[in-house]
């Protein structure tokens, strides 16, 4: 369960299956995906943007080009409130690591930094 001062809350990018937003809500997570928010089609730049101005942890598969947006935002000295990628994987696996990190991480904690889900909560 969340708890709001702490939990990092998710802007899911369109290349997530929607499912999860709702599954992760159920959970009680503060999660959202870009297909609610009519933000689909949208330039990486503007979701990370959005993301941002939201105070969301940005989630996508989308590994290679939010890597390199990261490494431009970080050289124009600009911040953003975190992003999390993964590869494609089942939807409870997905759910399983995105609780994982979401009970391993305060929002916080999240600021400037691009993680590989598939480092959070491995043994």
């Amino acid at each position: 369960m969340a708890i709001p001062s702490l939990t990092a809350r998710l802007l899911l990018d369109e290349d997530v299956n929607p499912a999860l937003a709702t599954l992760l809500r159920q959970d009680g997570f503060d999660v959202r995906h870009v297909d609610e928010l009519g933000r689909s089609g949208l330039a990486d730049e503007d979701q990370l943007a959005f993301s941002v101005g939201e105070g969301c942890v940005l989630v996508t598969h989308n590994r290679d080009d939010f890597l390199a947006l990261a490494r431009d935002w970080w050289t124009s000295g600009w911040h953003h409130t975190g992003i999390v990628y993964a590869r494609q994987q089942p939807l409870g696996t997905l759910r399983q690591r995105l609780l994982a990190f979401l009970n391993q991480f305060s929002a916080d904690e999240l600021r400037d930094i691009v993680l590989p889900l598939e480092a959070v909560g491995q043994e």
